[in-house]
């Protein structure tokens, strides 16, 4: 048949992955220790990970493996924008995009799912330095989401649990809180998850939001782009791919 030509093409985040290391951070908050592999790889970084202090391994990783470790402790995504690392909350969509299953939507698969969801997220710890245990409790989603959330339909049919959180372990108040409220989030946002296909849409990206119509009512609203993929081909021409998550609905 005819040569094909493959092309292959990186962003900036594999410096990141192709430098690894054995080392240690002392005495570091996260965001520092962020902004520090950052530069080392000739990157700017917009971070808001979290401030507690406290030593850091990284053991035979990649600096991307590590910090994408690290980051997933406190329910934050890396992602490049515009050549400076993001490590932060993602914000509200102040334009979310109108998206419709009975338009612009080609294809849509969306399940509400309680398998993994729990009433409460608990962390326990113990701190050495002070010699005390450390635990906490997070039970509810901050920001609060649109809707019924999946704590409140467990709570509504009785089926109330306390998920305990083996990993990380907390070696402080801070972490505990930080790592229980984190794991709460990310349960949570996850309610209800999607796949979509539509047709292509540039302005789309992960951390953008989309409202979502031509649905069940059920399942109308706002959902969140957590990974976003442009494919073209002559067969099907510009489809943007998106997998998104919903927090809550409407019951």
């Amino acid at each position: 048949g005819a040569p094909t030509l493959v092309l292959l093409a990186q962003d900036r985040l594999h410096r990141l992955a192709r430098s690894r290391h054995s080392r240690s951070f002392e005495d570091q908050s996260p965001d520092d220790l962020v902004q520090s592999i950052a530069a080392e790889a000739g990157l700017r970084s917009d971070v808001q990970l979290s401030g507690i202090s406290a030593d850091w391994h990284q053991l035979n990783e990649s600096d991307l493996a590590f910090l994408l470790r690290i980051a997933a402790r406190f329910d934050i995504s890396l992602r490049l924008v515009e050549n400076s690392l993001r490590a932060k909350p993602e914000a509200p969509d102040p334009d979310p995009l109108p998206l419709s299953a009975q338009d612009s939507v080609l294809k849509a698969r969306l399940i509400a799912d309680l398998n993994h969801q729990a009433t409460e997220s608990m962390v326990n710890g113990y701190n050495l330095a002070d010699d005390t245990a450390t635990d906490y409790s997070a039970d509810r989603l901050d920001p609060a989401p649109g809707g019924a959330t999946a704590a409140a339909a467990l709570r509504d049919l009785g089926w109330e649990s306390t998920e305990r959180v083996p990993q990380p372990f907390a070696r402080s108040s801070a972490e505990a809180e930080a790592y229980a409220r984190a794991h709460f989030r990310r349960q949570g946002r996850r309610f209800i998850s999607g796949d979509l296909v539509c047709r292509g849409e540039p302005s789309l990206s992960s951390g953008r939001e989309i409202d979502l119509s031509g649905v069940s009512p059920r399942l109308r609203g706002i959902y969140q782009v957590v990974h976003c993929a442009h494919r073209f081909d002559n067969a099907t021409g510009y489809e943007t791919h998106l997998k998104v998550n919903k927090g809550g609905w409407r019951p």
